[in-house]
């Protein structure tokens, strides 16, 4: 499994993504960060087997949090090609 961290550290909210093998589909989290609770995920997409498969999906599902730059997204199609 892959799993990259493609927003700043200590800058709300926390985005991680990556290729999940077994699952066959690419991820997503997104994480408020601070108060009283800790971390509370408000956005989670990729739990499913073969949900997302195409990681330019995955950076149109990012795009009301973040823009993803082009190099992860190759970096994603990449560990998909290598199933990590």
């Amino acid at each position: 499994m892959s799993l990259h961290r493609i927003s700043e550290k200590g800058i709300n909210p926390e985005v991680w993504v990556g290729w999940d093998p077994p699952l066959g589909t690419f991820f997503v989290d997104v994480l408020e960060v601070g108060g009283a609770c800790g971390e509370v995920a408000v956005y989670s997409v990729g739990n499913r087997p073969g949900e997302v498969t195409d990681a330019r999906e995955l950076r149109r599902l990012l795009k009301p949090f973040l823009s993803v730059r082009w190099d992860i997204v190759r970096l994603l199609v990449a560990d998909q090609c290598l199933d990590r």
